[in-house]
């Protein structure tokens, strides 16, 4: 975690950045991918190519590929309806490298 944290800074372009799944469990293994969550104000085009950058670096930090999230309030709200077992898991496993968490967007 505190590899990821020093690694992987918090974007200028984002209000946070976390971790979910096998690696914010603890549960990963030498097969598993990197769930990386970025939490933005709004959802714009050019946000695929920086946050593209930011999956890169921390999958070269940890090792592995990287799988990228971006979270705005609004899909927040929307995963919470549309499907909420994911929802509910993302919340309870995320851990925060840098700016806010999830669950106060």
């Amino acid at each position: 975690m505190d590899l990821l944290a020093a690694g992987v800074p918090l974007p200028e372009w984002a209000r946070g950045i976390g971790i979910y799944g096998s690696y914010a469990e603890g549960a990963n293994t030498a097969g598993s991918d990197l769930d990386l969550r970025v939490l933005v104000d709004e959802y714009t085009p050019d946000l695929e190519v920086h946050a593209a950058r930011v999956g890169r670096r921390a999958g070269a930090v940890v090792g592995t590929e990287a799988n990228l999230l971006i979270l705005t309030p609004e899909r927040l709200s929307d995963l919470k309806e549309t499907d909420q077992p994911f929802y509910i898991s993302l919340v309870r496993s995320s851990l925060t490298l840098g700016g806010a968490p999830i669950d106060n967007a």
